[in-house]
């Protein structure tokens, strides 16, 4: 396999943690990404020593990245014996979106009653600046725009758990988005569901924002699922 060097860097910086947080993020987002393209199919080993060698780091960020992984289950750690790639399928990228769908439901519903209406008004800006990216297509920018809207619904509820999981779920969606796509005409359709949703919140109508935002975590999921399919 060929190698792909992940901004190796001498022993002496490997003591900075920012450097090695900043390699170790690398090194999951490109496992995530070739595990989610099927590039690392399921049962796969992950051994230390050969990723080692593939991305020119030492073994430590390796381990560390293949915790990460474990942790939004991708990745299977089985006592001496390493590390495995799990069966990403169907049933794994549905049980992802209801969690999200949950989760966003009642993130949505506790920023209306714990914010401000200033604090609420801050929501426009950002579900514009989603269209403003959609509209040019740039797939970072547009993901960052994202996750800019939803991370500050997510912020205005103020619930450190409940963003904890959702900010770790993200990454796996972003990966996702990134192997699938959309549909055609599934933009519009998102930003069309973000000023409904940022239209029912401005009004404090906690019964529609709150199915609203599931409402739109359920087209995700399901125009999700097609495009695994068609990949």
């Amino acid at each position: 396999m060929t190698m792909v060097r992940i901004d190796a860097v001498s022993s002496g910086q490997e003591d900075n943690r920012a450097v090695s947080e900043t390699i170790v993020a690398r090194l999951a987002q490109r496992l995530r990404e070739e595990i989610l393209s099927g590039q690392l199919s399921s049962g796969t080993r992950l051994k230390l020593r050969e990723l080692s060698d593939r991305f020119g780091v030492s073994q430590m960020p390796i381990r560390d990245a293949l915790v990460k992984l474990s942790s939004e289950g991708l990745v299977e750690l089985q006592p001496n014996r390493g590390a495995a790639v799990r069966q990403i399928d169907h049933q794994f990228i549905e049980n992802m979106f209801d969690i999200r769908m949950m989760l966003e439901e009642l993130l949505v519903r506790r920023a209306i009653e714990r914010s401000s209406d200033a604090e609420l008004a801050s929501l426009r800006p950002l579900a514009n600046r989603h269209a403003e990216a959609a509209q040019r297509g740039t797939f970072p920018e547009l993901m960052a725009a994202n996750l800019a809207f939803h991370g500050r619904i997510t912020d205005l509820a103020r619930n450190a758990e409940a963003a904890r999981i959702l900010d770790q779920g993200w990454e796996l969606i972003y990966a996702l988005r990134g192997q699938t796509g959309y549909a055609e005409g599934r933009l519009q359709d998102i930003i069309d569901e973000h000023n409904a949703l940022v239209a029912a919140i401005e009004a404090r109508d906690v019964e529609t924002a709150g199915r609203l935002a599931r409402q739109h975590v359920e087209r995700s999921r399901d125009d999700a699922l097609a495009r695994f399919t068609l990949r």
